[in-house]
């Protein structure tokens, strides 16, 4: 071989051991070099993976790899840089998205798709008529349990940017079907007009307003959220509403507010992704002109994403608010109106926060991608005479637990303690963590399972019936049923209406630590 050609070979064959060990190295040096926020999950809008346990616990020495791969992969050095880089060549090189639940469209406008979100605003995947029955029954129960209480319910679904902006989906994209809220509204009926706001009449009017040339729109393009415009318009459609239950109430006029640049991001996927600098974003924000008539009091104790607001008026009317991302931007717009506000982001409708804040009117505010992937769910309290008419029905017996001898077996788990005493399963607990494990049974197609309880309480509380999903198998306080109970005997019913229902069922007997006695334990399913 040549002299000069071998000199060459081996300097390339140098400067590259030189490049990779320096790539190996690189990393680890990042580590020491930046803090270890420089590199985190936070602009992903979720928190890293904790450190694993490093003691010698038989539990922390099980788990030691799972959890130290975990909080390797959310720490790792230059973390940042080498999504960056990943995420760049995907999407400006092959011209696919980085992530699995958002697509880029046209002129580089992005649609979230996640939790079979876009199928459903396209109408490739419309209610079943079980799940649409569910929704129909939850809303009905919930407007009925209000009413009985003197308490006001409307109900406002926010379109998604999926149906507002379709010119701008990617190729062979197209709404083809009808949206899960059309299904909706067809099947609450005309009872329920004057207590269901749809907001895509006023978005679409607020959309002619838009200006390409200087990026104001309605939504914004790079995220999932309503721009301050946007907002506004519903501000006034729910405004519309509320003057028909208030007459009182006079909204804001436009001219209150000017609009102005921001130099605030605003909702964007590009920080996600780590493509701020490559995928930039005009924002506009209302400036209102005079100072709000509603002061924020801030966070309610111990509810993260809360928020409590005063009016100036303390003989107004008082609103709850239960909303999701959504919502948030809709606070101190409708907070004006009310002596007292209180708002919680959380699609879970909570009987002990309606019982705590007496609100004259529970505003439910929602993204209609919500109806994509939340499980309705009825409560006993809310259902009524409902759910006796179900067990009624209920032809297939599932168990029916002979309390006085534990037959089938009921199972205590965490701090409850069980035996037989009083002809009956007699439960202490003495954390509210206390729970019993209910035999388990093959939930069937086309039946709706009914669970009966008898139960012994000696205070008012409330018992919860925790379940799984197919799709969610664990346990967790967001998967429960609640029952209110009194001091004294009570016989209390509840239908298991989650899809995907699986045959795992735990209750939780009460919600202060005491002796219960559990006398009846049935399950049955009608056909539905």
């Amino acid at each position: 071989m040549d002299p000069q050609n071998q000199i060459r070979q081996r300097r390339t064959e140098l400067t590259l051991i030189v490049g990779f060990l320096l790539a190996l190295v690189a990393p680890l040096v990042d580590m020491f070099v930046r803090p270890s926020s420089a590199r985190d999950t936070l602009p992903e809008l979720r928190q890293p993976a904790p450190p694993p346990d490093t003691s010698l616990t038989p539990a922390a020495l099980w788990y030691f790899a799972t959890d130290f791969d975990a909080w390797w992969k959310d720490t790792f050095g230059l973390r940042d840089k080498l999504l960056f880089g990943h995420n760049w060549i995907k999407l400006f090189v092959f011209g696919v998205s980085p992530s699995a639940i958002v697509e880029f469209g046209k002129d580089d406008w992005l649609y979230y798709s996640g939790n079979n979100a876009m199928e459903v605003d396209l109408g490739l995947a419309p209610f079943t008529q079980k799940e649409l029955d569910a929704w129909v029954r939850m809303l009905n129960a919930r407007r009925r349990w209000l009413a009985a209480r003197g308490i006001q319910y409307l109900v406002a679904w926010v379109p998604s940017k999926t149906i507002l902006y379709p010119e701008h989906l990617p190729p062979g994209h197209a709404i083809t079907g009808e949206n899960r809220v059309d299904q909706l509204v067809h099947a609450l009926g005309p009872t329920w007009k004057d207590d269901l706001v749809d907001f895509r009449a006023c978005q679409f009017a607020e959309k002619k307003n838009d200006d390409p040339a200087i990026g104001d729109y309605a939504w914004y393009r790079l995220g999932t959220h309503w721009t301050e415009r946007g907002v506004f318009a519903g501000y006034l459609e729910l405004m519309e509403n509320l003057r028909k239950r208030f007459p009182e109430f006079i909204p804001r006029n436009r001219s209150a507010f000017k609009l102005e640049l921001s130099d605030e991001v605003g909702d964007s996927w590009a920080s996600r992704l780590y493509l701020e600098d490559w995928l930039p974003q005009p924002t506009y924000k209302f400036r209102l002109q005079r100072r709000w008539r509603a002061e924020t009091l801030g966070q309610v104790e111990n509810f993260v994403r809360s928020e409590r607001f005063v009016g100036d008026d303390q003989k107004a009317p008082r609103m709850l608010m239960f909303h999701d991302s959504m919502g948030p931007s809709m606070r101190p717009l409708l907070a004006e109106y009310f002596s007292q506000t209180t708002a919680y982001w959380q699609f879970d409708f909570d009987l002990d926060k309606v019982e705590e804040a007496k609100p004259d009117i529970v505003i439910a505010l929602f993204s209609d991608r919500s109806l994509a992937y939340v499980q309705p769910r009825v409560t006993a309290a809310e259902a009524g005479a409902d759910v006796r008419d179900t067990y009624s029905r209920a032809k297939r017996l599932h168990f029916d637990v002979d309390c006085a001898k534990n037959e089938p077996r009921v199972r205590p788990q965490g701090d409850a303690e069980l035996v037989l005493e009083d002809g009956g399963l007699a439960t202490t607990i003495t954390e509210v963590e206390g729970t019993l494990l209910l035999p388990r049974f093959e939930p069937v197609e086309g039946e709706t399972p009914v669970l009966r309880i008898a139960i012994d309480a000696p205070f008012d509380t409330k018992l919860d019936v925790f379940y799984k999903t197919r799709e969610e198998p664990t346990w967790n306080r967001k998967r429960a049923y609640q029952l209110e109970l009194h001091q004294g005997p009570n016989e209390v019913f509840v239908e298991l209406l989650a899809p995907g229902l699986l045959g795992d069922l735990r209750i939780r007997p009460g919600r202060k630590a005491g002796r219960y006695v559990v006398r009846a334990l049935e399950l049955r399913s009608a056909a539905d």
